[in-house]
Formats: C-alpha cells, structure tokens, sequence
C-alpha cells in the first residue's frame, strides 16, 4: 500500500510501456457507479481511491493507455456478463478501455479444419464483443477520448480453420499440416473474429502455456494463424518463466529472437505476462524487465540514455 499516487505500481511503469491492462475484473461484477466498490468487481486494486485516480492518470500523462481486464482464468462466468458494471468501473478509473480475456470452459469446437466449425462458445463471445464495443462508443462521449477494445486471444484459438488446421481432428486438405498441441479452446476465436473482428483495435496474443515451443507448440505459427483472420496490430504473447502450464522455458534472448521473426511477419510488438512477475530461466533469477529491457533496446534504437533503463516496480 502506498499513498503517494507516484509510488503507486501503475504510475511508476516505464515509459515504453504502451497499454497496461489491468487484471482482472470479474464479467458477472456487481460494481456500481460511484461506489468505487473495487471488491464488487473481483478487481484487486488496493489503494484508495484518489491514489488510485492519481496513479492513473500519472500514467496516462506519459501516453499510457490502460484497460480493464475482464475474465481471465479466475473469472469464467461471462453467461451473467454485466456491461453496465463494466463501464461503470472503466468509468469511474478513466480508464481508456477493455481487454476482453475469455478463458470460460468449453467442450470444444464442432467440424474442425472445415468451413463448417461452430464451437459452442461463438454466439457467446460475438454477443459479448458485440456489446462491449457499443458500450465503450457510448462512453466516448463523456470521457471525450477513443476508448479501446481490445482482447487477450488462447494460444491455439486460431487453429481449427481450413488453412490452419487443428491436430485435435483430420485437416480438410489430406497433406495438410496440422497445427498443435490439441485443446478444447482450439479454434475459440475464429469465428467471432471473422464476424466481428472489425470491432478490436488490437489483439494479444497469450502465446505461453501451450507446452514447449517448437516442440509441440510454435507461437510464430499462432500468430500467422490470427493474422489470416484479423488484419488489426497483433502483439506476441510472453509469460515470465516458470509458465503455468506445459513446462516452456524462454530465456531474454530467445525471446529477442521471436520478437524479431514476429516484426518481419508485421506483428505489433510484444506483450508481456506480467509486468510484477519474478520467475526463473534455466537457474537465472528473471522478472519481466530481463525480457523488456532488451526489447526496448531494439524497438527504440534512438531512445534516449537511459529509456529502457528504467525501473519495473515488482510490488
């Protein structure tokens, strides 16, 4: 805890970090405008209220976008989604919008690798998108700013169209290649964003706990697969190892090294789960500034001394 709105974690981010979303905020919340209720919303922000307003906008006045996460794997239940709390609370913290992470349970999608999938989660995720951006454009005209929609896409959520066929069933074309590993979430995202894509400004991709890279999980591949499928700025995924599922380990200059095939292939840049990690790579004590650092070196040849020097508060 602090009450200094500049000590507090969100305003002392380094600079070249872009867009922080914030995690996370619960779909079914309860949160009501003007309460700043934050445990109605699942959300875990400590300070009071004006630390937490100052921090945000401390933030914000370097250029710094951030937004509401709603889901993730602690927060499923999007059937009970509740929109109005939701904007309450992007409301309330001026925030500059939502990163949509749907991670509810499924059963898996039905007619794989063909033009005829249907997953039992697509009407779903379609209505919540559907919503979520007419309520931000709502919202513009109070807080006078674009507010974003963006969301956190599964590692194989792209997998299970034709032309990136799904292991978890036969390809469409006999001699295709079939993309792996096989998840009940395979193809979770190709059908909405092929209905309402148009409706994100960004995509990040959660390229990590999908078993080891190149051995049965290429998140080079997984970005191809969601760029045949929305044009917008997609951004590579990066846990700070140990992941939490699947056992890949990436050390600081592998990971320079996938940044760098992701940037010929156009994507967006790198996003990084999470800025307050602390973690292990083969023995070495590593937290998200040994991955960041380097990638602001070489996203930013001509910052200034110091730029990417800057410290990541881990608490």
């Amino acid at each position: 805890g602090t009450n200094d709105p500049a000590t507090f974690s969100i305003a002392a981010m380094p600079s070249y970090v872009k867009y922080m979303p914030l995690a996370f905020a619960k779909p079914d919340s309860s949160y009501e405008e003007g309460s700043y209720d934050f445990n109605k919303a699942g959300f875990g922000i400590s300070a009071r209220k004006d630390v937490a307003l100052g921090a945000i906008a401390i933030a914000q006045a370097k250029g710094q976008k951030l937004l509401l996460s709603v889901g993730g794997a602690t927060y499923p239940n999007f059937k009970q989604f509740n929109l109005a709390a939701t904007m309450a609370l992007v409301k309330d913290l001026n925030l500059d919008g939502v990163d949509l992470d749907y991670e509810a349970n499924t059963s898996g999608c039905q007619n794989l690798n063909s033009n005829n999938l249907s997953c039992p989660t697509d009407s779903e995720i379609i209505d919540i998108v559907t919503q979520l951006r007419k309520g931000l454009d709502d919202l513009e005209t109070s807080l006078h700013k674009h507010l974003y929609l963006t969301a956190a896409v599964w590692s194989i959520g792209g997998y299970g169209s034709v032309n990136f066929p799904s292991s978890c069933a036969a390809a469409d074309k006999p001699d295709s290649k079939r993309y792996e590993p096989c998840g009940a979430k395979a193809a979770l995202w190709v059908n909405p964003l092929k209905q309402v894509g148009n409706k994100f400004d960004m995509l990040f991709l959660m390229s990590y706990d999908a078993g080891k890279y190149f051995d049965s999980y290429n998140p080079i591949d997984a970005l191809k697969s969601y760029q045949a499928l929305y044009s917008g700025p997609i951004y590579l995924g990066l846990e700070v190892p140990p992941e939490a599922w699947g056992g890949n380990v990436t050390t600081p200059n592998q990971w320079l090294d996938l940044a760098k095939q992701a940037e010929q292939l156009k994507a967006a840049g790198t996003m990084v789960w999470a800025l307050q990690v602390q973690g292990t790579a083969n023995g070495q004590a590593v937290n998200a500034r040994s991955y960041l650092e380097p990638l602001c070196i070489y996203y930013n040849p001509l910052a200034p001394d110091g730029f990417c020097q800057q410290n990541i508060p881990l608490n």
